[in-house]
């Protein structure tokens, strides 16, 4: 035989009606005790649900807010970082450059240094220098790859492929 009791919904309704829902509830912000007429409800006023979830929220939500401020400022330094010349691109650059110049094999060629500066030529990035001796100044010559660039005068430089 079946009985009333083997189906789940009607024996819960059965349950509802043998015992009611508690209604009396106590308000988890004020402590106040109330009658709650909605069996969902927690709170005893709307004012005392939102300040007890803006008491909870607001700090999270500063805390989320900064940490977006901060994920923010980091990605705009790397993104800055990223956009800077790396000297190893510079110096590859600056060979470049040299290399599409027309150099004499042995004797080297002397181009202007303004030339050279609007080619985009970096001269404070070269692979070394070399100072140069028997100078009564201190001179230096710089090394970018195979070439060797000194100066002449002022306005001019001297540039040598050793490449072999």
């Amino acid at each position: 035989m079946d009985s009333i009791y083997s189906d789940p919904e009607l024996r819960k309704l059965i349950e509802l009606a043998i015992k009611p829902p508690v209604r009396d509830k106590k308000c988890p912000r004020c402590g106040k005790a109330f009658y709650a007429y909605h069996l969902n409800r927690k709170f005893c006023t709307d004012y005392c649900a939102d300040a007890y979830y803006n008491e909870i929220r607001r700090p999270a939500k500063q805390i989320l807010t900064e940490l977006a401020q901060r994920d923010k400022e980091e990605k705009e330094r790397q993104a800055y970082k990223d956009s800077l010349p790396l000297p190893e691109n510079i110096l590859r650059r600056n060979i470049a450059i040299l290399d599409k110049l027309i150099i004499e094999p042995f004797a080297g060629t002397a181009y202007q240094i303004s030339d050279l500066q609007a080619l985009g030529l970096d001269f404070s990035v070269f692979s070394y220098k070399e100072r140069l001796v028997g100078k009564a100044e201190e001179c230096y010559a710089l090394f970018f790859g195979t070439y060797k660039v000194t100066q002449l005068d002022e306005k001019r430089i001297k540039i040598r492929n050793r490449k072999k």
